[in-house]
Order: structure tokens, then sequence, then C-alpha cells
């Protein structure tokens, strides 16, 4: 820097001139002229080099816009399949907890009765009853089949179970 006043150079740091003793004003020698001059009269293969860098970076750009795209695809699937997932499941448990349960058993073994599939009946009724034991209906309605079908020694003791586990 030079002082303004007596044109001595000032190291960066001082305050005052040596010479002069003027205050020294912290501003930057800049002049933009010289700086447009530099860039019309700068080299041609610093030109290229240049847009040769300005090339570079915009693929750099490119390449990192692709990789996010790329991120959020697979970000969104995996997502989407977490999703599914889950819901799969929660519909798997809550058939489960369906087809496991006495009202369905007893209500598929009433179908099957109805249908006159008295085997698929029994079978149902029998799933009922692991699940509630002393339910009256169910225990009717199977020694009801038993009986249809000719069976009347395992209709006898199934009602005959009924009235032990009641007394």
């Amino acid at each position: 820097m030079k002082c303004m006043k007596c044109g001595n150079e000032v190291e960066i740091g001082e305050v005052y001139c040596q010479v002069c003793g003027t205050a020294i004003q912290i501003v930057p020698e800049y002049n933009p002229l010289e700086e447009e001059l530099e860039t019309v009269l700068e080299p041609a293969e610093s030109r290229r080099e240049r847009v040769q860098r300005e090339e570079q970076r915009r693929q750099k750009r490119r390449m990192r816009l692709r990789k996010r795209k790329i991120q959020r695809a697979v970000l969104i699937s995996v997502m989407v399949l977490v999703v599914a997932a889950i819901a799969g499941g929660v519909i798997a448990y809550t058939d489960y907890k369906t087809i496991h349960s006495f009202e369905y058993q007893y209500r598929m073994g009433n179908d099957y009765f109805m249908q006159g599939e008295y085997g698929k009946a029994l079978e149902h009724f029998h799933n009922a009853m692991n699940y509630d034991a002393a339910n009256t209906e169910v225990r009717i309605s199977a020694a009801q089949i038993y009986s249809i079908q000719g069976d009347y020694n395992r209709s006898v003791e199934l009602l005959l179970e009924w009235v032990v586990v009641f007394l």
C-alpha cells in the first residue's frame, strides 16, 4: 500500500506513514480496468484451460445431480417396499387372528354343515372346541353330524364330555 500524501510505500499492518505521519487508509489498491485488460489479453491457452475447468465443473455438477436422483429413487423404492411389507404383515396377522378364532371356526363349521360337507364341518367344529371347550352349541352341532353319519357312540361321547365339563 502507498501513503496518499507522500506516496511512500507502507508495510502491511502499519496505521501511520513512517515518513509523513499521515493515517493510512486500509483500502487495497484495486483497479478494475487492469483486471479487464488481463482477461482480454490473456493467452489463448489460459482461455482454453478456463473453458475446460468450467466444463469440468459442469460435468461434476451433472454427476452430483444424477447421483442425487438415483439416491432419491432408491430411497423411495426402499420406503415403498418397507410400507408394502408392513401392510402385508398387518394383513397376514389379522387374517391369522381371524382364522384362529372360535367365531371363525364355528361359522365355517356351520357353513359346511349347511352344504352337507360333514367331514369339513366336523374338522371346524373340533377346532372351535379347542378354542372354547365349554360351548354347548358346537358340541351339539358336532353330535348331530355324528348322528347323521350313524356314529352314535361318538355322538353320545361328545355329549357326555360336555356333561362332565359342567359337573
